[in-house]
């Protein structure tokens, strides 16, 4: 019994640090700065789901810390392109969901982590200028983006997209 209570002690110990970090991540990344037309998505120990109705969306922050965020943004509209999405993802994930015929560019560094493409803007990625730039960093966690049309299914083989049906 008593080799239990140090690792116990360790253990909680870890979860009041994680707690606590949580917070303060959380915290900071609520109070960063956004303009007219930008979105700050944040989703620290726990989660976020985000819609963007907007004419002219220019971009933003998606912050994913040991949680999740779904970000739609199926309805905005960008009149000046590309919209830039500065990404922090660690220990989570973050699907977004963009309008089809968008031209998505991910620039995002990974480590550890997955990025799944399944939107199809039936231009290849060297065509044209990108509407949406997706930056920054994903570390062991994951990252989708799909349309309206598309979804994720995750099975045993990995990540792979299927068609909404219309039912």
């Amino acid at each position: 019994m008593k080799r239990l209570i140090k690792p116990l002690m360790f253990l909680v110990a870890v979860q009041v640090v994680i707690i606590l970090l949580g917070r303060v991540l959380k915290g900071r990344y609520l109070s960063q700065e956004i303009g007219e037309g930008e979105i700050n998505a944040v989703g620290v120990t726990g989660g976020a789901d985000e819609k963007v109705v907007t004419t002219d969306f220019k971009g933003g922050y998606l912050r994913a810390v040991t949680g999740g965020v779904k970000l739609d943004l199926t309805e905005a509209n960008i009149v000046d392109p590309p919209a830039t999405i500065d990404m922090t993802v660690v220990m989570g994930g973050a699907k977004i969901t963009v309008p089809e015929g968008w031209i998505v560019k991910v620039e995002t560094r990974n480590k550890f982590a997955g990025v799944h493409n399944a939107h199809v803007s039936g231009l290849s990625d060297d065509e044209g200028v990108p509407d949406l730039i997706l930056t920054g960093k994903v570390i062991m966690g994951g990252l989708a983006i799909v349309d309206n049309k598309t979804d994720l299914v995750v099975s045993l083989k990995g990540l792979s997209t299927r068609p909404i049906s219309s039912d």
